[in-house]
């Protein structure tokens, strides 16, 4: 079973128009969750693999999306074939927040009110229905980014 985000990008995707001649409507779905920081891990580091962004302090930003994006390092891309349409891979790091009180609670200065829902990072892959994927993955297995979980035949 999906978590409620994964499964609200799923059918998003299965209904809207834009997906469905080349989706066929039909997803397979990975996601593993419950992934520490990016930043912790010992085989991969961001640092790795970002250009530092302090080289873009000094020329600013021409466009509200270069803020936010991230430029790679040469050779140092983390997805195979980032061209390839079959497949979609997105970090959903980010969880949807859960309140703990309600309305009428009293509530002291420094009291925790709400927890992240999903727990963690989660890590997003969606296929082509004819993207040929072969699942390294076992069940039950928490993987770090960078390590193998599948490969696309396609």
């Amino acid at each position: 079973m999906h978590t409620p985000i994964v499964q609200k990008l799923v059918d998003h995707l299965n209904s809207d128009a834009r997906f469905k001649h080349a989706f066929e409507n039909s997803f397979t779905l990975a996601y593993a969750t419950g992934l520490p920081e990016f930043e912790e891990f010992k085989i991969h580091s961001v640092h790795d693999y970002l250009v530092y962004i302090d080289t873009y302090v000094l020329e600013g930003w021409k466009t509200f999306n270069e803020f936010f994006a991230r430029e790679f390092k040469p050779g140092k891309r983390p997805i195979a074939q980032p061209l390839n349409d079959r497949v979609i891979v997105n970090p959903a790091d980010f969880s949807s927040v859960k309140l703990s009180v309600k309305e009428g609670d009293e509530l002291r200065k420094g009291q925790e009110i709400s927890y992240f829902q999903l727990g963690g990072s989660d890590i997003v892959m969606i296929f082509q229905k004819d993207a040929k994927v072969e699942f390294k993955q076992k069940r039950g297995c928490h993987y770090k980014v960078g390590e193998h979980v599948a490969d696309s035949r396609a």
